[in-house]
């Protein structure tokens, strides 16, 4: 939420987080300082190093470190767990024997599906080949925006079903290009699940 003084400029944010406690999740509320981020305006976009970005990652980064001591959470369930209040369970998409069904029924369950490429790029210039010709990022994560299940013709004439997963970076630029499922088992190395708040 966006705090505003008398002249109508953003002078602060107040976010909502959980913290992990013994008896699960209790909801926080985190006030930034919004002068940092004051000119550029809440969920505006401004031209960053990469392209443009979206304000709100920064705040939210901020609130996070925050409340978890100044240390970045350690993984993609604790980053849900604070964001959400529900639990999570990391799995790789690979070690998943029903992974492509998996991906499809959650989308259409409207269930928020993160996948995360930590540990898949070593610096072997094959991999950043790999990297590059899906527009992917070393060590960050995306969520799932998209997923469609088509028919696909192949040479001798047969068909088959493919699964085609569109992913969003939240930083709001640099998306991936759309991958199958198989792509996504080769160049992810952690698939989360979890209820959407609410």
């Amino acid at each position: 939420t966006e705090i505003y003084d008398a002249k109508g400029a953003v002078t602060g944010y107040d976010v909502r987080l959980f913290e992990k406690t013994a008896k699960g999740y209790s909801p926080r509320t985190v006030r930034i300082d919004g002068h940092a981020f004051a000119s550029q305006g809440f969920a505006t976009r401004t031209r960053g190093e990469n392209g443009p970005e979206e304000v709100w990652p920064r705040v939210i980064e901020h609130a996070v470190l925050s409340l978890n001591g100044s240390k970045a959470p350690g993984n993609v369930p604790d980053s849900y767990g604070m964001l959400t209040g529900k639990a999570v369970v990391d799995s790789r998409p690979g070690a998943l024997s029903d992974f492509d069904k998996r991906i499809v029924r959650d989308y259409y369950a409207g269930r928020m599906q993160i996948l995360c490429t930590t540990g898949m790029f070593k610096g072997d210039p094959q991999d950043h080949v790999m990297r590059g010709s899906v527009n992917l990022v070393e060590s960050h994560a995306y969520s799932v925006e998209k997923v469609e299940v088509r028919s696909v013709r192949h040479p001798d004439g047969e068909y088959a079903v493919e699964t085609l997963v569109t992913l969003r970076n939240p930083w709001g630029h640099t998306h991936p290009r759309p991958m199958t499922t198989g792509e996504l088992k080769q160049y992810f190395s952690a698939y989360s699940v979890a209820d959407t708040p609410g």
